[in-house]
């Protein structure tokens, strides 16, 4: 690693005051990247890695908290205070009250035909091209996944739910799914599923993982809830993106 390289690691690790266990170089192929998180995920520390985009940690410190130390500890002390419950309320309260694709929903639902669904392109299960960014390896308590977010804050874009309340959904998420945070930039977050998740299960949540991202249905290649729910109950990892 080159000595700017270790700088802006370093800078990153004491501003976000979580364990940064390795700085990646840009232009890494998905398999690299890939292979890189896996030796990670192996490491029997009590933590598991998740691989941040760096550009977004800039972003997210500059946007919301201005580039303030003193901000970012008042959200975090914030955020790891609470018991971070209420993500699955938080989310059906979104889709029933402030759904903004109800047409779209009533469409997706009503088909009980099974499609199948191209392997979904994602950073840690398939092929996705180059990566030109730089990347950081973080690790967080493999018995709370979820605080990941209270050290990096996910959001901007087209999300419909606050940014603060990411750490509830995320909790919701690592919890009743057994899905985990294991890489995420400004427009994409990606879980890995740590145990087999039954279709009955996932398909009486598709309301809240629906109201979670509306663009991953309305421009992916689901076709209908019952395929979604399918995929999501088959697949290791879940990826979900904004536009």
């Amino acid at each position: 690693m080159s000595s700017t390289a270790k700088e802006t690691a370093a800078y990153f690790s004491e501003f976000l005051d979580c364990s940064c266990s390795r700085y990646i170089p840009h232009a890494l192929n998905t398999e690299t990247l890939r292979g890189i998180y896996r030796k990670q995920y192996m490491i029997n520390d009590g933590c598991i890695p998740v691989i941040v985009d760096m550009k977004h940690i800039r972003n997210m410190c500059d946007f919301y908290f201005s580039g303030s130390g003193e901000e970012y500890r008042k959200y975090r002390s914030e955020q790891l205070s609470s018991d971070s419950l209420g993500g699955k309320e938080l989310l059906s309260e979104l889709f029933n009250g402030s759904c903004k694709n109800k047409e779209t929903w009533k469409r997706f639902e009503s088909d009980k035909t099974f499609y199948s669904v191209p392997p979904q392109m994602n950073i840690c299960n398939d092929k996705y091209g180059n990566f030109y960014g730089e990347y950081m390896v973080v690790r967080v308590p493999r018995d709370k996944p979820w605080s990941v977010f209270a050290h990096i804050p996910f959001g901007s874009g087209n999300k419909d739910f606050d940014w603060r309340d990411t750490v509830k959904i995320a909790r919701f998420f690592c919890e009743e799914l057994g899905a985990v945070p294991c890489y995420f930039d400004s427009v994409t977050l990606e879980f890995r599923v740590t145990r087999p998740m039954p279709f009955d299960k996932v398909y009486g949540l598709i309301p809240e993982i629906y109201s979670f991202c509306f663009d991953t249905i309305g421009q992916g290649p689901f076709q209908n809830a019952y395929s979604y729910a399918r995929f999501l109950s088959e697949s290791p990892y879940w990826s979900f993106w904004w536009d």
